[in-house]
Protein backbone atom coordinates (compact mmCIF):
# COMPACT_ATOMS: atom_id res chain seq x y z
CA UNK A 1 0.00 0.00 0.00
CA UNK A 2 2.59 2.47 0.98
CA UNK A 3 4.72 1.44 -2.57
CA UNK A 4 1.52 2.39 -4.47
CA UNK A 5 1.38 5.52 -2.85
CA UNK A 6 4.60 6.30 -3.77
CA UNK A 7 3.92 5.41 -7.40
CA UNK A 8 0.89 7.46 -7.49
CA UNK A 9 2.97 10.58 -6.05
CA UNK A 10 5.49 9.96 -8.42
CA UNK A 11 3.56 9.70 -11.73
CA UNK A 12 1.49 13.11 -10.27
CA UNK A 13 -1.80 11.05 -9.45
CA UNK A 14 -2.02 13.15 -6.18
CA UNK A 15 -5.85 12.48 -5.08
CA UNK A 16 -4.46 8.69 -5.75
CA UNK A 17 -1.88 9.39 -3.76
CA UNK A 18 -3.43 10.82 -1.31
CA UNK A 19 -6.45 8.01 -0.76
CA UNK A 20 -3.80 5.34 -0.69
CA UNK A 21 -1.39 6.68 1.81
CA UNK A 22 -4.57 7.64 4.26
CA UNK A 23 -6.16 4.43 4.00
CA UNK A 24 -2.98 2.59 4.86
CA UNK A 25 -2.34 5.22 8.07
CA UNK A 26 -5.98 4.40 9.11
CA UNK A 27 -5.60 1.08 8.90
CA UNK A 28 -1.95 1.02 10.95
CA UNK A 29 -3.36 2.89 13.67
CA UNK A 30 -6.48 1.01 14.34
CA UNK A 31 -4.15 -2.11 14.59
CA UNK A 32 -2.18 -0.33 17.15
CA UNK A 33 -5.81 0.45 18.70
CA UNK A 34 -6.68 -3.02 18.86
CA UNK A 35 -3.69 -4.48 20.28
CA UNK A 36 -3.52 -5.49 23.60
CA UNK A 37 -1.00 -4.12 26.03
CA UNK A 38 1.10 -7.78 26.01
CA UNK A 39 0.61 -8.54 22.22
CA UNK A 40 1.90 -4.82 21.11
CA UNK A 41 2.24 -4.34 17.15
CA UNK A 42 5.12 -2.34 16.60
CA UNK A 43 4.37 -0.81 13.40
CA UNK A 44 5.98 3.08 14.51
CA UNK A 45 8.52 2.55 11.66
CA UNK A 46 5.53 2.03 8.91
CA UNK A 47 3.36 5.03 10.36
CA UNK A 48 6.14 7.56 10.37
CA UNK A 49 7.22 6.32 6.94
CA UNK A 50 3.53 6.95 5.47
CA UNK A 51 3.36 10.33 7.56
CA UNK A 52 6.40 11.29 5.68
CA UNK A 53 4.87 10.20 2.21
CA UNK A 54 1.58 12.13 2.92
CA UNK A 55 3.52 15.04 4.01
CA UNK A 56 4.36 15.54 0.50
CA UNK A 57 1.41 15.27 -0.94
CA UNK A 58 -0.47 17.43 1.15
CA UNK A 59 2.93 19.88 0.39
CA UNK A 60 1.99 19.44 -3.49
CA UNK A 61 -1.57 19.73 -3.14
CA UNK A 62 -1.04 23.06 -1.22
CA UNK A 63 -2.41 22.32 2.44
CA UNK A 64 1.10 23.41 4.01
CA UNK A 65 -0.32 23.30 7.59
CA UNK A 66 -1.51 19.79 7.14
CA UNK A 67 2.16 18.95 5.72
CA UNK A 68 3.64 20.52 8.32
CA UNK A 69 1.85 19.03 11.28
CA UNK A 70 2.36 15.29 9.50
CA UNK A 71 6.02 15.92 9.15
CA UNK A 72 6.51 16.73 12.83
CA UNK A 73 4.39 13.64 14.08
CA UNK A 74 6.07 11.58 12.10
CA UNK A 75 9.81 13.42 13.45
CA UNK A 76 8.33 13.00 16.58
CA UNK A 77 7.25 9.00 16.22
CA UNK A 78 10.68 8.55 14.95
CA UNK A 79 13.32 10.61 17.40
CA UNK A 80 11.07 8.01 20.46
CA UNK A 81 11.61 5.12 18.21
CA UNK A 82 15.07 5.93 18.13
CA UNK A 83 14.06 5.61 13.92
CA UNK A 84 17.31 7.42 13.49
CA UNK A 85 17.41 7.68 9.24
CA UNK A 86 13.44 8.49 9.46
CA UNK A 87 13.90 11.21 12.53
CA UNK A 88 16.33 12.51 9.60
CA UNK A 89 14.37 12.34 6.74
CA UNK A 90 10.98 13.77 8.74
CA UNK A 91 13.28 17.10 9.52
CA UNK A 92 14.29 17.50 6.06
CA UNK A 93 10.87 17.44 4.64
CA UNK A 94 9.10 19.21 7.87
CA UNK A 95 11.97 22.58 6.91
CA UNK A 96 10.96 21.69 2.97
CA UNK A 97 7.01 22.23 4.08
CA UNK A 98 8.07 25.52 5.68
CA UNK A 99 10.64 26.47 2.91
CA UNK A 100 7.41 26.59 0.43
CA UNK A 101 5.89 29.22 2.82
CA UNK A 102 8.35 31.10 3.25
CA UNK A 103 9.67 30.22 6.64
CA UNK A 104 13.56 30.47 6.03
CA UNK A 105 15.10 30.85 9.60
CA UNK A 106 12.16 27.79 10.51
CA UNK A 107 12.84 25.86 7.23
CA UNK A 108 17.02 26.29 7.90
CA UNK A 109 16.72 25.32 11.46
CA UNK A 110 15.11 21.97 10.87
CA UNK A 111 17.94 21.52 8.00
CA UNK A 112 20.91 21.62 10.06
CA UNK A 113 19.03 19.33 13.02
CA UNK A 114 18.97 16.99 10.37
CA UNK A 115 22.71 17.49 9.07
CA UNK A 116 23.79 16.85 12.61
CA UNK A 117 21.38 13.42 13.08
CA UNK A 118 23.19 12.42 9.56
CA UNK A 119 26.35 12.97 10.92
CA UNK A 120 26.52 11.51 13.76
CA UNK A 121 24.77 8.76 12.15
CA UNK A 122 27.71 8.86 9.51
CA UNK A 123 24.75 8.04 6.79
CA UNK A 124 26.17 9.42 3.56
CA UNK A 125 22.70 9.43 1.96
CA UNK A 126 21.39 11.61 4.41
CA UNK A 127 24.25 13.60 4.53
CA UNK A 128 23.86 14.65 1.05
CA UNK A 129 20.15 15.07 1.19
CA UNK A 130 20.58 17.61 4.26
CA UNK A 131 22.73 19.37 2.26
CA UNK A 132 20.74 19.66 -0.85
CA UNK A 133 17.83 21.25 1.36
CA UNK A 134 20.70 23.74 3.02
CA UNK A 135 21.35 24.18 -0.90
CA UNK A 136 18.35 25.22 -2.19
CA UNK A 137 17.06 27.51 1.13
CA UNK A 138 20.61 29.13 0.13
CA UNK A 139 19.39 29.49 -3.41
CA UNK A 140 16.11 31.60 -1.48
CA UNK A 141 18.22 33.50 0.32
CA UNK A 142 19.95 35.02 -3.12
CA UNK A 143 23.10 33.22 -2.09
CA UNK A 144 24.15 31.69 -5.53
CA UNK A 145 27.55 31.29 -4.80
CA UNK A 146 26.87 28.66 -1.50
CA UNK A 147 24.01 27.36 -3.53
CA UNK A 148 26.47 26.43 -6.26
CA UNK A 149 29.39 25.40 -3.72
CA UNK A 150 27.20 22.94 -1.50
CA UNK A 151 25.53 21.46 -4.03
CA UNK A 152 28.23 20.67 -6.87
CA UNK A 153 29.22 17.90 -4.45
CA UNK A 154 25.35 17.05 -3.82
CA UNK A 155 24.83 16.48 -7.44
CA UNK A 156 28.28 14.50 -7.84
CA UNK A 157 26.77 12.17 -5.11
CA UNK A 158 23.71 11.63 -6.03
CA UNK A 159 24.06 11.32 -9.92
CA UNK A 160 26.29 8.15 -10.61
CA UNK A 161 24.57 6.67 -7.30
CA UNK A 162 21.47 6.25 -9.21
CA UNK A 163 19.37 8.85 -6.98
CA UNK A 164 17.19 10.03 -9.59
CA UNK A 165 14.77 12.38 -7.90
CA UNK A 166 17.68 14.36 -5.73
CA UNK A 167 19.57 14.57 -8.80
CA UNK A 168 16.90 15.94 -10.85
CA UNK A 169 16.19 18.31 -7.29
CA UNK A 170 19.81 19.36 -8.08
CA UNK A 171 20.42 19.87 -11.29
CA UNK A 172 17.43 22.66 -11.05
CA UNK A 173 18.69 24.59 -8.16
CA UNK A 174 21.85 25.01 -9.42
CA UNK A 175 20.46 25.90 -12.84
CA UNK A 176 18.75 28.60 -11.16
CA UNK A 177 21.93 30.11 -9.14
CA UNK A 178 23.81 30.14 -12.30
CA UNK A 179 20.93 31.48 -14.04
CA UNK A 180 20.61 34.42 -11.11
CA UNK A 181 24.57 35.05 -11.72
CA UNK A 182 23.39 35.68 -15.46
CA UNK A 183 25.40 32.54 -16.55
CA UNK A 184 22.40 31.54 -19.38
CA UNK A 185 24.31 28.46 -21.29
CA UNK A 186 25.49 26.90 -17.94
CA UNK A 187 21.65 26.86 -16.49
CA UNK A 188 20.45 25.92 -20.28
CA UNK A 189 22.56 22.98 -20.06
CA UNK A 190 22.02 21.83 -16.17
CA UNK A 191 17.63 22.26 -17.20
CA UNK A 192 18.16 20.27 -19.84
CA UNK A 193 19.89 17.45 -18.41
CA UNK A 194 17.33 18.05 -15.91
CA UNK A 195 14.47 16.86 -18.60
CA UNK A 196 16.68 14.55 -20.12
CA UNK A 197 16.64 12.36 -16.80
CA UNK A 198 13.20 13.08 -15.91
CA UNK A 199 11.83 12.03 -19.04
CA UNK A 200 14.13 9.02 -19.01
CA UNK A 201 12.74 8.21 -15.71
CA UNK A 202 8.77 8.79 -16.54
CA UNK A 203 8.85 11.38 -13.85
CA UNK A 204 6.11 14.03 -14.01
CA UNK A 205 7.23 16.17 -11.60
CA UNK A 206 10.66 16.61 -12.43
CA UNK A 207 9.43 17.00 -16.16
CA UNK A 208 7.15 19.69 -15.21
CA UNK A 209 9.97 21.53 -13.06
CA UNK A 210 12.33 21.48 -15.68
CA UNK A 211 9.76 23.35 -18.31
CA UNK A 212 9.42 26.04 -15.34
CA UNK A 213 12.92 26.45 -15.23
CA UNK A 214 13.18 26.55 -19.21
CA UNK A 215 10.40 29.00 -18.59
CA UNK A 216 12.18 31.56 -16.17
CA UNK A 217 15.22 31.26 -18.33
CA UNK A 218 14.17 31.77 -21.49
CA UNK A 219 11.11 34.58 -20.34
CA UNK A 220 13.26 36.75 -17.44
CA UNK A 221 16.65 36.23 -18.98
CA UNK A 222 16.00 36.51 -22.61
CA UNK A 223 12.85 38.46 -23.33
CA UNK A 224 11.88 35.59 -25.43
CA UNK A 225 7.90 35.12 -23.96
CA UNK A 226 6.87 32.96 -26.55
CA UNK A 227 9.25 30.55 -25.89
CA UNK A 228 8.73 30.87 -21.98
CA UNK A 229 4.91 30.65 -22.41
CA UNK A 230 5.13 26.80 -24.95
CA UNK A 231 7.30 25.61 -21.69
CA UNK A 232 4.85 26.83 -18.93
CA UNK A 233 1.70 25.69 -21.00
CA UNK A 234 3.31 22.13 -21.46
CA UNK A 235 3.68 22.48 -16.78
CA UNK A 236 -0.03 23.74 -16.68
CA UNK A 237 -0.72 20.68 -18.72
CA UNK A 238 1.41 18.44 -16.34
CA UNK A 239 -0.09 19.92 -13.35
CA UNK A 240 -3.49 19.63 -14.18
CA UNK A 241 -3.30 15.61 -15.35
CA UNK A 242 -1.52 15.23 -11.70
CA UNK A 243 -5.06 15.80 -10.21
CA UNK A 244 -5.08 17.98 -7.05
CA UNK A 245 -1.22 19.72 -7.78
CA UNK A 246 -3.26 22.87 -6.80
CA UNK A 247 0.29 24.49 -5.54
CA UNK A 248 1.89 24.43 -8.86
CA UNK A 249 -0.77 25.38 -10.98
CA UNK A 250 -1.30 28.64 -9.04
CA UNK A 251 2.55 29.21 -9.83
CA UNK A 252 1.80 27.93 -13.60
CA UNK A 253 -1.49 30.21 -14.14
CA UNK A 254 0.82 33.17 -12.41
CA UNK A 255 3.74 33.06 -14.57
CA UNK A 256 1.46 32.68 -17.65
CA UNK A 257 -0.24 35.95 -16.98
CA UNK A 258 3.19 37.45 -16.39
CA UNK A 259 4.46 36.68 -19.63
CA UNK A 260 1.03 37.25 -21.50
CA UNK A 261 0.60 40.65 -20.47
CA UNK A 262 4.07 41.61 -21.95
CA UNK A 263 2.89 40.85 -25.54
CA UNK A 264 0.45 43.01 -24.98
CA UNK A 265 -2.36 39.88 -24.48
CA UNK A 266 -4.13 41.04 -21.41
CA UNK A 267 -7.57 39.41 -21.48
CA UNK A 268 -5.36 35.79 -21.50
CA UNK A 269 -2.95 37.72 -18.81
CA UNK A 270 -5.78 38.44 -16.60
CA UNK A 271 -7.61 34.82 -17.54
CA UNK A 272 -4.64 33.35 -15.69
CA UNK A 273 -4.00 35.66 -12.82
CA UNK A 274 -7.93 35.37 -12.01
CA UNK A 275 -7.23 31.01 -12.15
CA UNK A 276 -4.24 31.54 -9.46
CA UNK A 277 -6.03 34.29 -7.26
CA UNK A 278 -8.69 31.34 -7.21
CA UNK A 279 -6.28 28.67 -5.87
CA UNK A 280 -4.34 31.00 -3.87
CA UNK A 281 -6.68 32.74 -2.10
CA UNK A 282 -8.50 29.55 -0.55
CA UNK A 283 -8.70 29.58 3.29
CA UNK A 284 -6.33 26.04 3.46
CA UNK A 285 -3.77 27.31 0.72
CA UNK A 286 -1.89 30.13 2.66
CA UNK A 287 0.23 30.77 -0.94
CA UNK A 288 1.41 33.94 0.27
CA UNK A 289 4.14 33.98 -2.14
CA UNK A 290 1.95 33.51 -5.35
CA UNK A 291 -0.35 36.24 -3.97
CA UNK A 292 2.29 38.47 -3.54
CA UNK A 293 3.39 38.20 -6.96
CA UNK A 294 -0.26 38.92 -8.69
CA UNK A 295 -0.60 42.06 -6.80
CA UNK A 296 3.31 42.39 -7.91
CA UNK A 297 2.17 41.90 -11.80
CA UNK A 298 -1.15 43.34 -11.59
CA UNK A 299 0.67 46.43 -10.86
CA UNK A 300 3.20 46.07 -13.41
CA UNK A 301 0.22 45.62 -15.85
CA UNK A 302 -1.39 49.21 -14.83
CA UNK A 303 2.08 51.20 -15.44
CA UNK A 304 1.74 49.40 -18.94
CA UNK A 305 -1.40 50.54 -19.44
CA UNK A 306 -0.63 54.18 -17.76
CA UNK A 307 -3.46 53.59 -14.99
CA UNK A 308 -0.66 55.34 -12.45
CA UNK A 309 -2.82 55.13 -9.48
CA UNK A 310 -4.03 51.46 -9.77
CA UNK A 311 -0.44 50.64 -9.97
CA UNK A 312 0.28 52.10 -6.96
CA UNK A 313 -2.43 50.54 -5.16
CA UNK A 314 -1.46 47.13 -6.58
CA UNK A 315 2.02 48.00 -5.73
CA UNK A 316 1.57 48.28 -2.04
CA UNK A 317 -0.64 45.57 -1.34
CA UNK A 318 2.60 43.51 -3.02
CA UNK A 319 4.52 45.44 -0.48
CA UNK A 320 1.77 44.59 2.10
CA UNK A 321 1.71 40.69 1.05
CA UNK A 322 5.60 40.14 0.97
CA UNK A 323 6.33 41.83 3.77
CA UNK A 324 10.22 41.40 3.04
CA UNK A 325 9.65 37.77 2.93
CA UNK A 326 9.99 37.68 -0.72
CA UNK A 327 12.75 40.37 -1.54
CA UNK A 328 12.29 40.07 -5.58
CA UNK A 329 9.03 41.02 -4.93
CA UNK A 330 9.50 43.88 -2.60
CA UNK A 331 12.08 45.57 -4.60
CA UNK A 332 9.61 45.05 -8.11
CA UNK A 333 6.94 46.67 -6.20
CA UNK A 334 8.99 49.40 -5.32
CA UNK A 335 10.25 50.13 -8.33
CA UNK A 336 6.58 50.38 -10.02
CA UNK A 337 5.54 52.54 -7.31
CA UNK A 338 8.33 54.60 -8.31
CA UNK A 339 7.91 54.76 -11.84
CA UNK A 340 4.00 55.40 -11.31
CA UNK A 341 4.67 58.39 -8.46
CA UNK A 342 7.36 59.83 -11.37
CA UNK A 343 4.82 59.61 -13.89
CA UNK A 344 2.15 61.27 -12.17
CA UNK A 345 4.49 64.04 -11.30
CA UNK A 346 6.58 63.09 -7.73
CA UNK A 347 9.92 62.36 -9.82
CA UNK A 348 12.12 62.99 -6.93
CA UNK A 349 9.92 60.33 -4.39
CA UNK A 350 9.59 58.04 -7.18
CA UNK A 351 13.53 58.17 -8.12
CA UNK A 352 14.33 57.61 -3.92
CA UNK A 353 12.02 54.11 -4.57
CA UNK A 354 14.00 52.95 -7.85
CA UNK A 355 17.17 53.75 -6.13
CA UNK A 356 16.21 51.59 -2.98
CA UNK A 357 15.09 49.22 -5.17
CA UNK A 358 17.94 49.00 -7.10
CA UNK A 359 19.90 48.31 -3.52
CA UNK A 360 17.77 45.68 -2.57
CA UNK A 361 18.37 44.25 -6.30
CA UNK A 362 22.31 44.16 -6.03
CA UNK A 363 22.16 42.02 -2.32
CA UNK A 364 20.16 39.43 -4.46
CA UNK A 365 22.77 38.75 -6.97
CA UNK A 366 20.48 38.58 -9.51
CA UNK A 367 21.17 39.60 -13.17
CA UNK A 368 17.57 40.46 -13.94
CA UNK A 369 16.50 41.55 -10.67
CA UNK A 370 19.32 44.07 -10.72
CA UNK A 371 19.02 44.94 -14.59
CA UNK A 372 15.14 45.74 -14.62
CA UNK A 373 15.61 47.99 -11.39
CA UNK A 374 18.49 49.74 -12.98
CA UNK A 375 16.38 50.49 -16.29
CA UNK A 376 13.20 51.78 -14.34
CA UNK A 377 15.74 54.08 -12.40
CA UNK A 378 17.30 55.25 -15.34
CA UNK A 379 13.91 56.27 -16.40
CA UNK A 380 12.97 57.85 -12.73
CA UNK A 381 15.90 60.31 -13.32
CA UNK A 382 14.80 60.95 -16.38
CA UNK A 383 11.64 62.42 -15.34
CA UNK A 384 13.42 63.63 -12.71
CA UNK A 385 15.25 65.97 -15.21
CA UNK A 386 18.80 64.65 -14.29
CA UNK A 387 19.85 63.58 -17.69
CA UNK A 388 23.36 62.82 -17.00
CA UNK A 389 22.12 59.98 -14.16
CA UNK A 390 19.34 58.55 -16.56
CA UNK A 391 22.12 58.44 -19.50
CA UNK A 392 24.84 56.48 -17.62
CA UNK A 393 22.01 53.90 -16.17
CA UNK A 394 20.77 53.42 -19.35
CA UNK A 395 23.79 52.78 -21.42
CA UNK A 396 25.12 50.63 -18.57
CA UNK A 397 21.69 48.09 -18.92
CA UNK A 398 21.89 48.56 -22.46
CA UNK A 399 24.85 46.53 -22.89
CA UNK A 400 23.96 43.82 -20.46
CA UNK A 401 20.52 43.39 -22.48
CA UNK A 402 22.78 43.30 -25.58
CA UNK A 403 24.92 40.93 -24.17
CA UNK A 404 22.28 38.71 -23.21
CA UNK A 405 19.62 39.12 -26.30
CA UNK A 406 17.26 40.88 -24.45
CA UNK A 407 16.04 43.19 -27.42
CA UNK A 408 12.41 44.16 -25.64
CA UNK A 409 14.74 45.49 -22.65
CA UNK A 410 17.38 46.55 -24.83
CA UNK A 411 15.33 49.20 -27.61
CA UNK A 412 13.89 50.20 -24.82
CA UNK A 413 16.82 51.23 -22.64
CA UNK A 414 18.28 52.92 -25.82
CA UNK A 415 15.32 55.08 -26.25
CA UNK A 416 15.88 56.15 -22.90
CA UNK A 417 19.64 56.93 -23.60
CA UNK A 418 17.89 58.69 -26.91
CA UNK A 419 15.63 60.94 -24.45
CA UNK A 420 18.37 61.54 -22.16
CA UNK A 421 20.61 63.18 -24.95
CA UNK A 422 18.00 64.82 -25.91
CA UNK A 423 16.96 66.51 -22.98
CA UNK A 424 20.63 67.52 -21.85
CA UNK A 425 20.47 69.45 -25.77
CA UNK A 426 22.40 66.82 -27.90
CA UNK A 427 20.12 66.23 -30.78
CA UNK A 428 22.81 64.15 -32.93
CA UNK A 429 23.36 61.77 -30.26
CA UNK A 430 19.58 61.67 -29.42
CA UNK A 431 18.80 60.57 -32.99
CA UNK A 432 21.78 58.28 -33.47
CA UNK A 433 20.57 56.26 -30.03
CA UNK A 434 16.81 56.66 -31.20
CA UNK A 435 18.29 55.26 -34.41
CA UNK A 436 18.77 52.16 -32.77
CA UNK A 437 16.48 51.88 -30.58
CA UNK A 438 14.11 51.43 -33.21
CA UNK A 439 15.95 48.65 -34.60
CA UNK A 440 16.04 46.49 -32.16
CA UNK A 441 12.36 46.82 -31.37
CA UNK A 442 12.19 46.23 -34.92
CA UNK A 443 13.98 43.12 -34.19
CA UNK A 444 10.97 41.62 -32.13
CA UNK A 445 9.15 40.61 -34.95
CA UNK A 446 11.57 38.10 -36.44
CA UNK A 447 12.04 36.87 -32.75
CA UNK A 448 8.44 36.78 -31.34
CA UNK A 449 6.47 36.19 -34.80
CA UNK A 450 4.41 39.04 -36.51
CA UNK A 451 1.16 38.14 -34.21
CA UNK A 452 2.63 38.71 -31.06
CA UNK A 453 4.73 41.47 -32.28
CA UNK A 454 1.71 43.55 -33.16
CA UNK A 455 -0.05 42.66 -30.02
CA UNK A 456 2.87 44.47 -27.81
CA UNK A 457 3.28 47.24 -30.36
CA UNK A 458 -0.88 48.05 -29.30
CA UNK A 459 -0.07 48.23 -25.59
CA UNK A 460 -0.28 51.85 -24.16
CA UNK A 461 3.39 52.19 -22.75
CA UNK A 462 4.62 50.76 -25.55
CA UNK A 463 2.86 53.05 -28.05
CA UNK A 464 3.52 56.20 -25.75
CA UNK A 465 7.51 55.07 -26.25
CA UNK A 466 7.37 54.13 -30.19
CA UNK A 467 5.86 57.87 -30.31
CA UNK A 468 8.78 59.39 -28.61
CA UNK A 469 10.89 57.38 -31.16
CA UNK A 470 9.32 59.27 -34.00
CA UNK A 471 9.82 62.89 -32.74
CA UNK A 472 13.37 61.30 -31.72
CA UNK A 473 14.04 60.76 -35.48
CA UNK A 474 12.23 62.93 -37.52
CA UNK A 475 10.46 59.64 -39.20
CA UNK A 476 7.12 60.36 -40.35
Amino acid sequence: MYQRGVLYFRNGKIDDAKRQLESLLEMLRNDQKQSSSNQNVDNNYQVAKAELQLSLVYRDAGNIDKAKQLAADAVSIAQNSNLKNVATTGLIDLGLALLSRGDLDEAGQYFQQALTFAQRDQSKVDINRAQLALGRLSFERSNNDQTISLLEPVLAFFEPAGYRRETSIALSVLGRAHQDKGEDEIALKLFERQLKLATESSDQSGIGDSHMNIAYLRGMNQDMFIDALSHLDEKLKIDQERGGATRGIAFDQMNRGNFLWQIGRYDEARAALDAAFQIANAPEAQYKAVMAWLHLINARIALSQLRYADAKKEGQLALDVSADKFPDVTLQAKYSIGLADAFTGAAQPGRKLCEEAVEMAKKTNSRPLITSAQLALAEAMLLNKDAPAALQNAIETQKIFGQSGQKDSEWRALLIAARANDQAGDKSAARDYATRADKACSELQSLWGADAYQSYLRRPDIDMYRKQLVQLTGAK
